[in-house]
């Protein structure tokens, strides 16, 4: 009878304890959430990267979601370095687009590390400002117990997308054919920007120039019904003075001068 008084003493002081283990409620955490930016001020065309941090461990997480709103007529989204999901969604009232990362763990078993624990890339599309916040943080364990639920995260960033800088540039090449004759082939490397150019002719005398050109828009090309939108064309606007010739070299484009 003793044995059998003890042993189900031992039974209910095991049951007790499983029964505080089950019902045991997750802590709130004291943990924040912030977002940085790893350029303050990209160009128009350049990627930057979006960090999600956490101030320290959060323990424990079996359900997480967060929304990151951006501006899409400013940024197009490229892609994630993270183990939580992202999904695509537009908020009905606003109309604005934001993403939204999501995490399903069951046995809770999941750690938000402390500092940057998700990437999100983006494409600057035009110049503008943006201020990326976090919004609708909720993560709980798997009985829906919260350990955070903030519906804005108190650290956020301004990214003020700038122009692409203005780049002018130019290729040029010269030969001398058999009869003398020097063939100068400039290209002009900026789709934007026109470049003035002067020839000299060292060691000899300037006489005839004339040149021929193809340019257009950089979106310009030829088909079946438009087979000429890109032709080579007769150089305009080449002027000889005190022995240089000079010329603009129009944007995207690329021409042949010859001086004979």
């Amino acid at each position: 009878m003793k044995i059998f008084k003890k042993s189900m003493c031992l039974l209910l002081a095991v049951v007790m304890v499983l029964g505080m283990a089950i019902t045991a409620s997750a802590v709130e955490t004291t943990e924040t959430m912030s977002v940085t930016a790893s350029k303050a001020n990209p160009a128009v065309g350049e990627e930057f990267s979006i960090y999600l941090n956490a101030s320290g461990n959060i323990a424990e997480c079996g359900c997480f979601q967060m929304d990151l709103y951006y501006d899409q007529d400013l940024f197009e989204y490229v892609g994630a370095n993270t183990a939580f999901t992202p999904n695509h969604n537009t908020n009905k009232t606003t109309g604005a687009r934001y993403i939204r990362l999501t995490w399903l763990d069951l046995t809770s078993q999941t750690v938000i590390p402390k500092g940057q624990f998700c990437e999100l890339k983006f494409r600057v599309l035009k110049a503008g400002e943006y201020h990326f916040q976090l919004t609708n943080i909720v993560i709980s364990d798997y009985k829906g117990d919260a350990i955070m639920n903030v519906a804005t995260a108190p650290g956020s960033v301004d990214v003020a997308a700038t122009e692409a800088p203005a780049f002018v540039g130019y290729a040029v090449s010269a030969s001398e054919d058999k009869d003398g004759v020097v063939h100068v082939t400039a290209a002009n490397l900026s789709a934007t920007q026109s470049c003035p150019v002067e020839l000299d002719l060292l060691g000899g005398q300037m006489g005839t120039v004339t040149g021929k050109i193809l340019t257009g828009s950089m979106d310009a090309y030829n088909d079946f019904d438009t087979p000429n939108t890109v032709s080579i064309q007769p150089m305009e606007g080449i002027t000889v003075e005190n022995g240089q010739a000079r010329f603009t070299l129009p944007a995207c484009s690329v021409v042949e001068i010859t001086l004979a």
